[in-house]
């Protein structure tokens, strides 16, 4: 499977009839877009993700701009951040930032330093890197969340052998193609990823709507998933059914403690009851059930 890059507009419906559901495109300047032209825009990330195309953001400036340091690390992962979250991007969505040049030990130490200070502020796993094997081995060793890695001579070994980090998320091929009369990068998705790559665009059922009416809005039938959303609603789902566990708990608690069946400070229930419950105290008992369950719930439901 491959994804391209480039650095202008292609329609996603072009890309999708061109078999490619996977691009790195560039983050710009939203208030100043004559600056970077090559950036993208929030229609073009609509009509993407309205075809199914997984975008992949990547920040270059300048071929060497990450030799800037720590200082700038930090202020380019603030800004874009920034951007990103304005073009639709969950704060989950890493960014490539890219050393487009041929890297040299003593380059390292600044690239280095960009990156610790891009992670200040972002965290480590939403900072990648793009270029050469000995950076993206680099980004990868240290512990950052991932790598693009280009397989030209930067990438060489001293028996002019290509090498390929095992870990990198896609590899830069040499060569381009032509698609919507833009000339683009193919890049190979390490195989490593590809089933996660191909789910992470889905459409969404139409059952989410119908047996939840008022999720329509956020999950309308037949769109694209956005799996920030995703994020989102499990953690949601999963704080909820927490809360809804201790009540049951308390109230469980509560019950038997009242029945004198159990205490705290005895913990294995009591093996026998020797009293027989009628009708009446039956009944009794589901009353005080459905007192001691609508009080809990309702408690949840307000927090």
């Amino acid at each position: 499977m491959y994804a391209l890059d480039y650095d202008t507009h292609i329609p996603g419906s072009v890309l999708k009839a061109a078999g490619y559901t996977e691009v790195f495109r560039y983050l710009t300047d939203l208030d100043h877009p004559q600056d970077w032209p090559k950036g993208l825009t929030l229609a073009e990330v609509e009509d993407l993700k309205a075809h199914g195309i997984k975008i992949h953001l990547n920040r270059e400036t300048t071929a060497k701009f990450m030799l800037g340091g720590y200082d700038l690390g930090y202020q380019e992962a603030k800004n874009c951040r920034a951007w990103a979250t304005r073009l639709g991007f969950s704060a989950n969505e890493p960014i490539t930032y890219s050393a487009d040049f041929q890297v040299f030990a003593a380059d390292q130490i600044l690239i280095d330093g960009f990156n610790r200070g891009a992670a200040y502020f972002d965290g480590k796993r939403n900072v990648w890197n793009y270029g050469q094997y000995s950076v993206v081995k680099r980004c990868m060793d240290l512990g950052y969340g991932g790598g693009w890695q280009i397989t030209n001579s930067w990438s060489w070994d001293s028996q002019r052998r290509l090498q390929k980090d095992s870990r990198a998320y896609a590899y830069q091929l040499i060569g381009g193609v032509s698609v919507g009369g833009v000339i683009c990068d193919r890049n190979e998705i390490n195989p490593n990823y590809q089933n996660a790559s191909a789910n992470t665009m889905s459409l969404i059922p139409d059952t989410i709507a119908k047996k939840w009416p008022g999720l329509a809005t956020e999950f309308p039938p037949n769109a694209p998933y956005d799996d920030s959303n995703a994020t989102i609603w499990a953690d949601a789902g999963a704080r909820w059914a927490a809360k809804q566990a201790d009540v049951a708990v308390a109230n469980t608690n509560e019950i038997l403690n009242t029945l004198k069946l159990w205490t705290p400070q005895q913990p294995q229930p009591v093996p026998t009851v020797t009293a027989v419950l009628s009708d009446a105290d039956k009944d009794d008992i589901a009353r005080r059930v459905v007192a001691l369950l609508n009080k809990g719930l309702n408690a949840v439901a307000s927090s």
